[in-house]
């Protein structure tokens, strides 16, 4: 009799401990899977914000004037990525967390063009010429970012495809060369 209340006791505390331990791994496997689809979501904010900065450097270097002042893009944020790449990097592939610190770098530079272009006063002797090139070479990777985060929400599963990614980089990159062609200074 005692016995029995001894195996039922044991098998009890197994049960518990067996229940606690897949309710911890279905709850971390949700976990990974909802950050997993809000740094997706991400990118799509991301790309809105990208495409705006777009469209201001495209009006500064159509306009050549004033390159400092008027309108000017704002930082890109991306709290997620910040926040907590580090808690799902080790469950993405190769390919998506190349993608994603190809990306993510870039985005930090953009931020620190804009933060020195336009917040901070211009003191290079030839302003507009140098100006216009530090413009164009933001331009160019601004670009080329969008053309990274674009690849990555399409194809989120393998984004990262060195020969693919290449080839269509290096149509982007002709295409920008011949737009920056006809506003150079």
């Amino acid at each position: 009799m005692e016995t029995d209340k001894l195996y039922a006791a044991v098998i009890g505390a197994l049960v518990a401990f067996i229940c606690t331990k897949v309710y911890d791994a279905l709850s971390k496997t949700r976990y990974r899977y909802n950050l997993h689809r809000c740094l997706r979501e991400e990118l799509v904010y991301v790309l809105e914000a990208l495409q705006a900065t777009r469209n201001i450097l495209e009006n500064k270097i159509e306009s050549k004037n004033d390159l400092h002042f008027g309108e000017y893009p704002r930082k890109i944020q991306s709290p997620i990525y910040q926040g907590h790449y580090l808690d799902i990097c080790l469950y993405l592939t190769r390919s998506q967390r190349a993608s994603f610190q190809q990306i993510f770098v870039v985005i930090e530079e953009l931020n620190e063009f804009i933060e020195h272009f336009f917040k901070k006063k211009c003191e290079l002797n030839d302003c507009e010429r140098e100006c216009f090139a530090k413009l164009t070479s933001a331009y160019r990777s601004l670009r080329d970012v969008i053309y990274m985060v674009e690849n990555h929400i399409e194809y989120n599963r393998e984004p990262f495809n060195q020969e693919e990614n290449e080839q269509e980089m290096a149509k982007i990159r002709e295409e920008v060369e011949n737009y920056i062609c006809e506003f150079r200074v």
